[in-house]
């Protein structure tokens, strides 16, 4: 426990401050001051980044003006969040404790004594307080009853980064609870901290979090989550919704087309950091790891592996709290009602896998230190079959020559259970598998194709049943026979993106519009031309986008990084298309990524919605004259630099959703259209 708080006679706090073209920075110092227990111990150090003749160089300070010290800076000369916070962090002047918050904040009443007593209650002589903040929307609408919040492991992005998630819970803990992960906009402690552990002003802004949490834990600081709220954050709107917002309500990467730069060279030195290389010729710069806890101590106490880039259930479920299943929980971004789902931790989990969603790469562990990958299993038919070690004596079911099946059993270990049989230690293929019900996932059956996708479940409770209907499913399968290409373009077809449902769920989108006549070119110079295209396009609303982000993220995201070694992190808009025989509906020869504000573009996916129609093949003329029309589902993903065409109509209408898919932006900039960002993440089970 910290000897030296003592709520009775309260310390000086140093408030941290890091605000880019922020018009709630002001009221978020007021208020700072107006709540405080004791404003006359509250100092605030200020890094006020702004655009000159757009933004004040400063903002009124109307009580307290003498305890707020100001770095200012032009925006054009700003390096990011991490940057600004270290240089907040050279405004302290040795008060004994400090508050790290957003520039758009609110505070409860008496934020700084219960800060203290919160810090007082944690059994640590290190301890740094730290969660995410309940929502707020200006000018000063607080989230009424605002439970208290626990940080979770959330996935690991394409780039490696560790995506980080709150959960509310039901009740207040009776004490702070021991946590892993840090939210950037609540951090309290001794002021030690600064000097121990400053700001790496290296970093810029999705590495934020990760690596300051595992910085504080190998200097020997311990992480809390407090027991009741102390501060509320202004969640920002959609760049769409700023459009009309104040005028300064901007963000760096918006601003800065060298963003892609500096987050590029952030996540080499987060790389060197977690021991993944990544070397950035410059050390750690005193940034770096402490020596109190090593890495691995890390690693084990959160439930990460930076190198594997794998997260356990210790780091997605906050299995490091005790008694956390005894809590209720909710997704940070739904606070709960009497309405919202209620679910313990445990069953928090990714949606089960379905036919057609691709298996994660997982390990499995077999007898005598040996391991498969669940990726060996590509380019032939195979199953896995779920038992329990009391399974006893088992044959599997008579299946054809080459058809592998792979007996799993649930838990750390195979042991006791024979030499086939396999464990895959964290439990988790068995939760995606028994659709999250179960923790052994006993009678679960998968049937799995050569390109490593689910293509039948039985989930039975017991191996009967499944077992036989295995074998005639088995003995069914087509026997393919080797057929020679003479000509073929370097495209990648890809089955069953989307089930038969969902086709129709876009097909129906895209009638009751709004649609519009298809456009050419970029900028300034987009048209409608006929004589290049006649097509009728319509954007998706967000649910749908959220709900076509998770089927290509499990379903196809995936094979375009196994066909062209490259990860997709964003992507346009989705577009529903539809081509019209008897409006004479075709695309003329085109490259998408021609124009120069095009340039970003990568891949291209299109994906076909019905059938019943005639004409409006795909076509790449440069390599031949194969034509290409995946059945309804189905996917035919292509550089966006190859030449193509859509072959004119014959006979009824023609639906595919097009997507335009690209990595992180170059630093000429993000391209103009509207689309997700760094903000946007892709569902990843991988």
């Amino acid at each position: 426990m910290l000897a030296s708080v003592s709520v009775g006679d309260v310390e000086r706090i140093f408030v941290r401050v890091a605000a880019y073209r922020d018009p709630e920075c002001q009221w978020t110092v007021r208020d700072l001051f107006a709540k405080a227990a004791h404003p006359e111990r509250v100092y605030v150090g200020v890094c006020w980044q702004y655009l000159p003749s757009v933004d004040p160089p400063t903002f009124p300070v109307t009580s307290y003006a003498d305890h707020v010290r100001f770095t200012r800076v032009l925006a054009s000369d700003s390096r990011g969040v991490c940057w600004a916070r270290r240089e907040t962090e050279k405004l302290w002047r040795g008060e004994e404790y400090t508050l790290q918050v957003d520039s758009h904040s609110r505070f409860v009443p008496a934020w700084d004594r219960l800060a203290l007593e919160e810090l007082e209650a944690c059994p640590s002589d290190k301890p740094v307080l730290s969660s995410t903040p309940a929502p707020y929307t200006p000018p000063a609408h607080l989230y009424a009853d605002a439970l208290p919040t626990v940080r979770c492991g959330d996935a690991f992005a394409p780039d490696g980064c560790l995506r980080l998630r709150g959960e509310y819970l039901d009740r207040p803990p009776p004490a702070p609870l021991p946590a892993a992960f840090v939210a950037a906009g609540l951090v309290f402690s001794a002021s030690g901290i600064l000097e121990e552990v400053p700001y790496d002003p290296a970093l810029y802004f999705e590495q934020e979090e990760p690596a300051y949490g595992l910085r504080l834990y190998t200097h020997g600081w311990d992480l809390y989550s407090p027991s009741r709220h102390l501060v509320y954050h202004y969640y920002r709107p959609s760049a769409a919704e700023r459009a009309t917002a104040p005028r300064s309500a901007g963000l760096h990467w918006e601003d800065h087309r060298a963003w892609g730069r500096l987050n590029d060279q952030a996540r080499l030195r987060f790389d060197r950091l977690v021991g993944r290389g990544g070397a950035d010729g410059d050390g750690d710069g005193g940034y770096g790891l402490g020596t109190a806890r090593t890495l691995a101590d890390y690693e084990r106490f959160a439930g990460v592996d930076f190198v594997a880039r794998e997260l356990s259930d210790r780091a997605r479920f906050c299995a490091f709290i005790p008694d956390l299943a005894s809590y209720k929980t909710w997704p940070e971004a739904l606070p709960p009602t009497d309405q919202a789902p209620r679910a313990t931790m445990a069953v928090v989990a990714e949606p089960p896998l379905e036919p057609g969603d691709l298996l994660p790469a997982l390990s499995l562990r077999g007898a005598a230190g040996r391991t498969l990958e669940l990726q060996a299993l590509g380019g032939a038919w195979s199953a896995l079959v779920f038992t329990t070690p009391a399974t006893g004596a088992w044959a599997p079911p008579p299946v054809p020559s080459g058809f592998r099946v792979v007996r799993v059993v649930p838990g750390s270990s195979a042991a006791g259970a024979g030499d086939d049989a396999w464990c895959e230690p964290t439990g988790r293929l068995a939760r995606l598998l028994a659709d999250n019900a179960s923790d052994t996932g006993e009678g679960v059956v998968a049937l799995v194709d050569p390109s490593l996708r689910v293509r039948k479940l039985w989930r039975a409770g017991s191996l009967a049943g499944p077992l036989d209907e295995l074998a005639q499913a088995a003995r069914a399968l087509p026997v393919g026979r080797a057929k020679l290409v003479r000509a073929h373009a370097p495209v990648l077809l890809v089955p069953e993106v989307l089930t038969a449902a969902d086709c129709r769920r876009l097909v129906e989108r895209f009638e009751a519009g709004p649609h519009s006549p298809g456009e050419v070119g970029a900028g300034a110079a987009r048209a409608v031309n006929p004589a290049n295209k006649i097509r009728r396009d319509a954007f998706v609303d967000e649910e749908t986008l959220r709900f076509v982000d998770g089927r290509l993220a499990r379903r196809l995201f995936p094979d375009v990084r196994k066909a062209f070694g490259f990860e997709v992190t964003h992507r346009e808009p989705y577009k529903i298309g539809r081509y019209d025989a008897d409006k004479g509906g075709f695309f003329f020869r085109h490259r998408d990524d021609a124009e120069p504000q095009l340039a970003y573009r990568r891949f291209v996916a299109s994906v076909s919605l019905n059938t019943g129609f005639e004409g409006g093949e795909l076509a790449f003329p440069e390599y031949g004259e194969a034509v290409y029309r995946p059945e309804p589902g189905g996917a035919v993903v292509f550089s966006a630099s190859l030449m193509h065409e859509a072959r004119p109509m014959v006979r009824g209408h023609r639906y595919l959703l097009l997507a335009f898919l690209f990595g992180t932006p170059a630093p000429a900039g993000p391209p103009p259209e509207p689309h997700s960002l760094e903000r946007w993440r892709l569902p990843s089970l991988g």
